[in-house]
């Protein structure tokens, strides 16, 4: 009279939820992507590859719009524009924007990050048997990467208080309102 009861429907239902949500995750996988990139030049030596990024692709990334966050055009990013519509939604997203900015960046405490980083690695950095980089060439990326976010940040402040443009159209239309990030060389920051 003893039997043994294998399985039961509940954990036939969540095998099923769990084979479908892998088939959903695989099928937006191969169907979506992000419009997302620079522009640069790749070059291969010695089997490596380096990319180096135009001069003009500096400028766009200190300057991202904030209203139109993307490089496709805001009609096809229809949710984002549905948030930014809102009034509520937009000043919560400018309010992380700015603690992001004001506390993060411009506060101190990304630089305080960056000299802890660096007071732990600084002398060791780049002299590695396997290094990819010289101590010099890091020492160079830290500060071309503080550099570069304090920029931003500035970027971003001033769209959020109207000063800088916030969106592309905004941006070709007055690009002396930028800032500026000419001292800015992205080919510091090291190869991908």
């Amino acid at each position: 009279g003893d039997y043994l009861r294998v399985t039961s429907p509940t954990v036939w239902m969540v095998l099923a939820a769990v084979i479908l949500l892998l088939a959903g995750m695989l099928f937006w996988s191969a169907t979506t992507s992000i419009d997302s990139f620079v522009t640069g030049t790749a070059q291969v030596e010695s089997g490596s590859m380096r990319i180096l990024f135009d001069d003009e692709e500096t400028a766009k990334i200190v300057n991202f719009p904030i209203d139109t966050p993307f490089l496709a055009a805001p009609s096809r990013r229809t949710f984002f524009m549905k948030l930014l519509s809102n009034g509520a939604y937009k000043a919560r997203y400018y309010h992380y924007l700015g603690v992001l900015c004001r506390e993060y960046i411009k506060g101190g405490e990304f630089a305080k990050t960056l000299s802890a980083i660096e007071g732990e690695i600084g002398e060791i950095a780049g002299t590695e048997a396997n290094a990819f980089y010289t101590n010099e060439q890091f020492h160079k990326a830290k500060q071309t990467l503080q550099l570069l976010l304090e920029r931003r940040a500035a970027s971003v402040l001033g769209q959020m208080n109207g000063t800088v443009p916030s969106t592309w159209d905004a941006q070709k239309a007055e690009p002396r309102k930028l800032i500026n990030s000419d001292d800015i060389n992205l080919q510091d920051l090291g190869g991908i």
